[in-house]
């Protein structure tokens, strides 16, 4: 039997398995055959079917609707297309052959240009059109932009207890001193004079070495009290395997190191009265206090901040007539909390003794009163118990009102821990000027190559206490080496409540000018300098935010 007999009959006996397939492989090649010769590459025929043959292979009739289809402008028709083969069988390609010339297609679409092909794209885009909607919502205000790359960092008022610098050139200083630069950079600091300033230091006539290396070494330096060797007082360690009865069994020794410790502290404190110091530190070990010159962040009088506290020492404040306020606490509705109940507090019966009235003018038993009274309270000191030991906790101390809370860090006895490593030791005092009884304390720097995804890279890291003021000077001198950088850093616990509170501080252009004009005269000598008390006596919120890192900063050659 050929192949025209095959193409012509029109039996409805049953053929042969092997027929069928010698049939379609005849038809096959026939197809390649006359698309060759036609020029169409695209039409192949694999799957299409003749309309005049019976015994030939057929798709149902109803073709079954396909859910996943889009349906768009630019939808390819499909289109019935006869062709006819040598053997005069006419062929066509129907809408259901048509699926599998496409899926058979070698040309494939080429992805639209700008059509994010990740997640993290797609989250870019999402996040630049936010950003450019907030700039577009956002009315223009007459602040200072603070880049964060380095070239003018913000003032982060948390001290940080490491820093590491990279780059991928070598700096213009190490961790090895000469002799020379040891002394230059001690006397600069305890003369108070601007590292960052070489033609001031010239113009003094003084044989100071102004050289980079004795300049950052000047930025690593503070004072400190008190000053034991065998404990790391910042930051406190508890868990440090010290043998904690060496102070508590030798009561003399412990004793001598709280009174030396309360005229240190009475020090400062006045240092900073009479604006010779701009700031020190208190930490105790579960707690930071920061106190601050008139002036510093715009604030026009002394003021200190502590955080986090307790119920028991806000009600310590509160029994000694202390006023104060807690600005990083959340607004509630002003049915739970009375309207400036943070400045003026009530006692507890005060405030539940009108309710006690209502209900006895109710006839209702006292012994009901006395429950619902107990209730009460019970739910007050659970609402105040949950911000303990949160920045909402933070307590802000203004004014007049210093002196009483002065008084109070000295007399109180939990500020002198009982057990642990820490036994009898008092908190530790930090400043950027010196005062009576402290000790002048370097950070320890080391210098070292890493390798970051098979790149070199020279690396400086600075361990211990580094003061708001040293990160700037540091950052200063980078920029005028030139070099591209980046520093990570690594902020000491609770201490970034003192960041966000100097952000709420608001003043207006006419009061920030007039009033940091004041407050830079009156703080002429307290230890800064004078391109530092620019940037601290300035109110405007945007000079301050908490820095966790600075990012790498390139410079043209």
């Amino acid at each position: 039997m050929d192949a025209n007999e095959i193409v012509e009959t029109t039996s409805p006996k049953w053929k042969r398995p092997d027929e069928v397939m010698k049939y379609y492989k005849l038809k096959q090649k026939k197809r390649v055959l006359s698309s060759r010769m036609s020029g169409n590459d695209n039409v192949t025929g694999m799957f299409s079917h003749s309309s005049n043959s019976g015994d030939s292979f057929e798709f149902p009739a109803a073709k079954r609707r396909n859910p996943f289809a889009i349906s768009c402008e630019n939808k390819t028709v499909c289109k019935t297309v006869e062709t006819t083969d040598e053997s005069g069988v006419e062929t066509d390609i129907s809408s259901d052959s048509t699926i599998f010339l496409l899926l058979n297609n070698t040309e494939k679409r080429k992805a639209p240009q700008g059509v994010p092909r990740s997640f993290a794209n797609i989250l870019q885009i999402l996040n630049r059109n936010q950003e450019a909607k907030e700039c577009t919502d956002a009315t223009p205000k007459p602040v200072m932009k603070i880049q964060k790359d380095g070239l003018t960092i913000p003032i982060d008022w948390s001290i940080k207890s490491k820093l590491r610098i990279m780059s991928p050139r070598s700096f213009s200083w190490s961790g090895t001193l000469k002799t020379c630069e040891e002394a230059c950079s001690i006397t600069g600091f305890v003369r108070c004079l601007d590292a960052c300033d070489s033609e001031k230091i010239l113009g003094r006539n003084t044989q100071l070495d102004v050289t980079t290396n004795a300049k950052f070494h000047q930025c690593c330096l503070y004072w400190q009290h008190p000053s034991i060797p065998w404990l790391t007082l910042f930051p406190r360690n508890t868990n440090e395997k010290i043998n904690p009865q060496l102070l508590a069994t030798q009561l003399t020794m412990s004793s001598s190191l709280v009174t030396e410790w309360t005229s240190a502290f009475k020090s400062l404190y006045q240092l900073v009265r009479v604006n010779k110091c701009p700031y020190f530190y208190v930490i105790a070990n579960h707690f930071s206090c920061l106190f601050r010159a008139a002036g510093m962040s715009g604030i026009p009088e002394i003021h200190a901040m502590i955080t986090p506290t307790t119920r028991g020492f806000r009600k310590l404040l509160d029994d000694e007539g202390i006023v104060y306020t807690m600005p990083l606490k959340r607004k509630r509705l002003s049915t739970e909390i009375p309207k400036n109940s943070e400045n003026t507090p009530m006692p507890e019966n005060e405030e539940l003794s009108g309710d006690e009235d209502w209900l006895e003018a109710l006839a209702v038993d006292a012994q009901q009163i006395k429950r619902f009274t107990n209730s009460q309270k019970s739910i007050d000191r659970a609402r105040e118990k949950r911000i303990d030991g949160s920045d909402e906790s933070l307590v802000l101390v203004r004014g007049m009102e210093i002196q009483s809370f002065f008084n109070v860090l000295v007399n109180c006895k939990s500020c002198v821990a009982t057990t642990g490593p820490y036994t009898g030791v008092p908190p530790t005092l930090l400043a950027p000027t010196a005062f009576l009884h402290g000790t002048l304390k370097s950070c320890k720097i080391r210098d070292s190559m890493v390798q970051v995804e098979g790149n070199l890279f020279h690396s400086i890291q600075v361990d211990g206490p580094v003061l708001p003021h040293g990160l700037r000077q540091m950052s200063s001198l980078l920029n005028k080496d030139r070099i591209q950088y980046s520093i990570s850093v690594s902020t000491a616990k609770q201490m970034t409540g003192f960041t966000q509170t100097s952000k709420q501080f608001q003043e207006t252009d006419e009061q920030r000018m007039t009033s940091t004009v004041f407050f830079k005269e009156n703080l002429a000598e307290c230890g800064l300098s004078e391109s530092l008390l620019n940037v601290f006596c300035d109110p405007n919120p945007e000079m301050y935010d908490i820095i966790e890192s600075v990012k790498p900063v390139k410079f043209d050659v």
